[in-house]
């Protein structure tokens, strides 16, 4: 991501050292502003407060950012700050789960949400490109990193 001038960081409500642990075995904390967790705050997701706290310390507004989630409680953690929300199904809510109860772009898979969704975003001129990403689900961070890097 960091080549293509996008920062992208970790928003969840799972207990923050360990999510930071997580990612730091995992390798890919350097691609990361950084890594939000409960218990970093006194908010949690879907509080608006917690993504306006993450906008600020990331140096965007909600308008230059997507959240890209796996479940209601992220699309529902987006449309409470106003952000664009890209759903990919992981296996705990189905494709179909997603579209009945989210009114956002949901992919079955992360390499369908890249080529159909992501990369046409990346590919449009500087001036319009989001330039952060909000990641709630860890594994989702590690193979964004990996298809558009």
């Amino acid at each position: 991501c960091r080549d293509n001038k996008i920062k992208t960081a970790v928003l969840t409500n799972k207990h923050g050292p360990h999510a930071r642990s997580a990612c730091d075995h995992l390798g890919f904390s350097p691609y990361l502003e950084f890594i939000l967790g409960a218990n970093d705050t006194e908010w949690k997701k879907p509080d608006r407060n917690l993504t306006q706290l993450a906008l600020k310390r990331i140096g965007e507004d909600r308008n230059n950012s997507i959240y890209v989630g796996d479940s209601p409680y992220d699309y529902k953690t987006a449309e409470n700050a106003g952000m664009r929300c890209l759903l990919v199904s992981t296996g705990t809510h189905s494709e179909k789960d997603l579209l009945n109860e989210c009114t956002s772009t949901v992919a079955p898979s992360m390499h369908i949400l890249l080529e159909k969704h992501i990369k046409p975003i990346i590919e449009q001129p500087i001036s319009d490109l989001s330039k952060s990403w909000f990641c709630n689900t860890l594994g989702i961070v590690n193979q964004l990193n990996k298809m558009i890097d």
